[in-house]
């Protein structure tokens, strides 16, 4: 979708509170004689929505897939901002629909340059559940779950704590196949990226690629299960 000239997206130009605006606040709020603590939290909380009120709103669609699971994977996100699109996709050679289903969310918001109020789209119930259920209390006991075992895909995870970490996103979750336009989207370029992969490597180098998959997560389960020194 072409941009006019001079537009903004939030994925490309950033935008601050203006400089100064700390100082009128300040000039207003000193003639109350509020108690330095107070002046602070006062001074904190008007900033804070005026920094909000800039905020530009974006509307995210994500998708994984996955043919094989593990097997050849693809990934893909489409970013709306006002009148502004991108679409985003990608693909590895051996991997899971987890895992992709959590690298479209991190490549997604990645692509946003200046935190932002997100509305974001997906069909996994992993993904959201993880996001805004699970991952508070698997941070708190270091990265393990509530029986101690250690959290699958455990290093996306970290990426995606990150990744939403400047951001105000609220999570939907959205039925998978049942005529979402975003979501539809999501799934035939994430379907694409797969076509891709498989055109990209031999039928060996997949076999090869997927043995060190299930090697890797085999050597991390076996390390895992090591007593602490």
């Amino acid at each position: 979708m072409g941009k006019p000239e001079g537009a903004m997206e939030c994925w490309s130009v950033g935008v601050g509170v203006g400089v100064g605006v700390e100082g009128v606040l300040l000039s207003f709020l000193l003639p109350l004689h509020l108690e330095h603590r107070h002046l602070k939290i006062a001074l904190q909380k008007i900033t804070g929505d005026v920094h909000r009120s800039r905020m530009h709103s974006v509307v995210i669609h994500s998708d994984g897939a996955c043919h094989g699971n593990p097997g050849p994977g693809g990934w893909a996100a489409v970013l709306v901002s006002g009148t502004h699109k991108k679409e985003l996709s990608g693909g590895v050679p051996a991997t899971t629909n987890n895992r992709m289903e959590l690298q479209a969310a991190i490549e997604a918001l990645a692509a946003l340059k200046q935190p932002c109020e997100v509305e974001f789209h997906t069909d996994s119930n992993y993904l959201r559940d993880g996001i805004t259920k699970w991952m508070l209390g698997w941070k708190r006991n270091g990265w393990r779950t509530k029986s101690k075992q250690p959290v699958k895909n455990e290093d996306l995870w970290r990426r995606l704590d990150e990744a939403v970490s400047t951001h105000t996103v609220k999570w939907h979750w959205v039925k998978g196949h049942a005529g979402d336009a975003g979501n539809e989207r999501c799934d035939e370029l994430a379907t694409a990226a797969i076509l891709e992969v498989k055109q990209r490597y031999t039928r060996d180098q997949l076999k090869e690629s997927l043995s060190e998959f299930n090697a890797s997560v085999k050597a991390a389960e076996t390390r895992d299960l090591l007593p602490l020194s």
